[in-house]
């Protein structure tokens, strides 16, 4: 069987540490979903070098973790290799040829070396123009600071942005501080640069340097 992710840090954990890996998303209450999980158990043991695991987009949790990969149609299944968060190929809808073909591909392609925590840290930042790594989600923040940072991106209309929960896991809480020498949460990333908490982004609010700072896509659903 393969395992279960229920949330984006889950998944980035999946990704990290594992060559490969395939993610499928799926309804646990519609037929072609079902249809591709039984596909998945079906040819999850003729690939061992792929780690297979699934999310079912039921909380909101996981609800989250599939918008931030940009999922609108469901069944998806995404692969992955440990060098990006972004999919190298990805199948939508029961397409059981279309999996085996990609399964292939992906068989082909050299595998890496999983990455070091500083590397694993640079892959996090870069998983979209603007990240953000705070307590709670963007649908359930936990602290004031990331309320205030949700409250002001939501102000100034900025809608596609990562963020990772660093409750979920301890080894990033602790070494993003001492990655970019940064004692508190959250911490935000434009371009894949740290760029400070929420002190320094209310102050380039403030004297209007955050929307010039901000890249286009993030204003864009």
């Amino acid at each position: 069987m393969p395992s279960e992710v229920k949330s984006f840090v889950q998944i980035c954990d999946l990704v990290l540490n594992n060559k490969f890996s395939c993610v499928l998303c799926i309804s646990p209450n519609n037929e072609p979903d079902k249809a591709m999980l039984d596909l998945l158990n079906t040819i999850e043991t003729n690939y061992k070098n792929i780690q297979f695991s699934v999310l079912q987009i039921e909380d909101i949790y996981a609800k989250s973790a599939a918008k931030q990969f940009g999922i609108k149609q469901l069944p998806c299944m995404m692969f992955f290799t440990a060098k990006s968060l972004e999919p190298i190929k990805t199948v939508i809808g029961y397409s059981p040829s279309q999996v085996h073909s990609v399964l292939k591909e992906v068989n082909e392609i050299e595998a890496s070396e999983l990455p070091n925590s500083k590397e694993m840290y640079t892959i996090l930042c870069n998983f979209k123009k603007l990240m953000v790594f705070i307590k709670g989600i963007k649908e359930d923040p936990y602290c004031r600071f990331t309320k205030q940072l949700i409250a002001l991106f939501d102000s100034i209309g900025v809608k596609d942005y990562g963020h990772y929960n660093i409750f979920e896991n301890e080894q990033v809480r602790q070494g993003l501080k001492e990655f970019w020498d940064w004692p508190t949460y959250p911490q935000i990333c434009i371009n894949g640069n740290f760029v400070g908490g929420i002190d320094i982004i209310n102050e380039m609010h403030s004297n209007g340097e955050l929307i010039k700072e901000l890249p286009s896509e993030v204003f864009q659903e």
